[in-house]
This record gives structure tokens, C-alpha cells and sequence, in this order.
């Protein structure tokens, strides 16, 4: 059994698809198939598959299960916040999804107790955890996701094999003389991504070299609005106007509400006002 495991390969779906669409082979059956895997694997050099260790697949499970109950968490406290600002809830509703919220809590204690029995268990699993909560940014929670999903990095050979893994390679697509604006393929873990985001956003404080590769990326695009900064009014005031527009001898202000027109009849309505002018072709 040992033998047939170190035996198997990485067949990812999408490169299967994409050599099946490079074959001549219109057909598709289970027999057709087979061969084709075996056309695949006679032609092309693939790496070996290797089984997660116990530990891995261990701290993989119990960090999916804190994923979706986090989730489950936020979006049962949301479903009770708007319930109770509702108009006349009902004390027993509440009462019951705040029993779920609780309920919900304690599972995910547990589940912190586990990962942290782990990292006892495993010093090596704890070392890799500790290293990467080194770099400023990264805490013990996204560290566990990455080591979980990366599968303690033991498929991947460089950065940008990383990178790719985890949906975060530039793609850049080009055609002749005009060129589109380069973006991240997202073809990756989405988990991966997920708990890289607010980590990314937190290393601008407190990493020089993210905030100068920061800087460098807005700097391509000067046309485009900052982040988080609102745009500065042209008028801000009447005494500010009257500055402006110095040279005019009379300003008229119109500060009259004027009422939409809609048709009377019911009917004619969705016909005769969509909401925008119309204009005849």
C-alpha cells in the first residue's frame, strides 16, 4: 500500500482539460478517459504525490472547521442584531439565537484548545508556525491556515509556485497594440487568499518594504482615486462661491425641489418612465 501511495502523481483537473482539448479525441467515456490519463502520464513528467502527514491533515480539518464557524458565528450575531432592532421581536427568538451564538463560542474554544494541544505535540508543525508569525503582519491564525492549505510546504518549490498556488500571480493579458490592466489570476485556494487580505493590509503599517511596494503601485496609476480618502469639494461655503465667481455681478441660486413627473395612469408608468430621459432614435 505504502508502494502504490509514493507511486501516484498530481493530476491537476484544469491541466487534464486542458490536454484532453489539445488531443483529437471528440468523445467521452470511462474507457477513453483512462487511456487518455495514461497518454498524460506516458508524456509528461509529473511530480510525485505526497500524503500529508497525521499532523497536517489534523491541523487542516480543525482550521476549515474554525473557518466556517467564524463564519457561521458573524452572520448568526448579524441575524440577532437585526431581529432585535426589528419591530416588536419576539423575547423567545432571541433568546434562542443567542443560545446558538453561545452555543457556536464554546465549539470554537474547543477547537482552539485542540490546535493548541497540536502545536504541543508536533514541534516541528510549531516551529513553521513560528517562523512565519515572525513577519510583521502575520498572526498564529493565518499562519495555521497557510501551513494547513500549503500543506506545510511540501509541494512547493519557490515563491512563485506559492503564489500561484494561492491565486495571487499577475496575469497579464495583451493583444496587438493595446494592452488590458494586469491583475491577479484568482485561480488558486480562495481559503489561502482569504486570510492573507487583512494581513496585506496591516504589513502597510508595519512593513517599510510592503508600504514602499505599496507606494510603487499607486505611483502607476496617478489617475486613480487614493484609498479611504474622500474627494475635496470645489465649493465648500456661499462666502467661498462669492470668491470664486468674483467677476460675476449676480448669482441666482435655485434652491427649489422640483417633482419627478410620473404618469397618472398605473398602466402607462412602466412604459412612459423608467426612471432616466428617454430619447426618440
Amino acid at each position: 500500500m505504502a508502494d502504490n501511495a509514493q507511486a501516484l502523481s498530481v493530476l491537476l483537473p484544469n491541466k487534464v482539460k486542458h490536454f484532453a482539448q489539445s488531443t483529437e479525441q471528440k468523445s467521452k467515456t470511462d474507457q477513453l478517459d483512462a487511456r487518455l490519463l495514461c497518454r498524460l502520464g506516458l508524456e509528461r513528467a509529473l511530480p510525485a504525490w505526497q500524503p500529508p502527514t497525521p499532523a497536517l491533515r489534523q491541523l487542516r480539518v480543525l482550521s476549515r472547521e474554525r473557518q466556517s464557524l467564524t463564519q457561521q458565528t458573524v452572520r448568526l450575531k448579524a441575524q440577532r442584531h437585526a431581529y432585535q432592532h426589528s419591530y416588536q421581536p419576539v423575547a423567545r427568538t432571541l433568546d434562542r439565537l443567542a443560545a446558538r451564538v453561545q452555543l457556536l463560542e464554546q465549539q470554537l474554544k474547543v477547537i482552539g484548545k485542540g490546535l493548541a494541544a497540536l502545536l504541543v505535540a508536533e514541534p516541528e508543525l510549531a516551529r513553521k508556525l513560528a517562523h512565519l508569525t515572525s513577519v510583521p503582519g502575520i498572526g498564529l491564525t493565518t499562519a495555521i491556515v497557510v501551513v494547513a492549505e500549503t500543506n506545510g510546504f511540501g509541494l512547493m518549490e519557490n515563491e512563485r509556485q506559492l503564489a500561484s498556488y494561492a491565486g495571487l500571480d499577475v496575469v497579464q493579458r495583451q493583444s496587438g497594440l493595446p494592452a488590458g490592466a494586469t491583475r491577479i489570476s484568482g485561480r488558486g485556494k480562495v481559503r489561502l487568499r482569504t486570510a492573507l487580505y487583512l494581513p496585506a493590509v496591516s504589513s502597510l503599517r508595519v512593513n517599510p518594504q510592503q508600504l514602499a511596494f505599496y507606494a510603487r503601485l499607486r505611483a502607476r496609476q496617478p489617475s486613480g482615486k487614493p484609498q479611504g480618502v474622500l474627494p475635496v469639494r470645489a465649493i465648500e461655503s456661499l462666502a467661498q462661491m462669492q470668491q470664486v465667481f468674483a467677476e460675476v455681478p449676480v448669482l441666482l441660486l435655485d434652491a427649489t425641489e422640483r417633482p419627478q413627473h410620473r404618469p397618472r395612469a398605473v398602466v402607462d408608468r412602466a412604459a412612459d418612465y423608467s426612471g432616466k430621459k428617454k430619447t426618440d432614435a
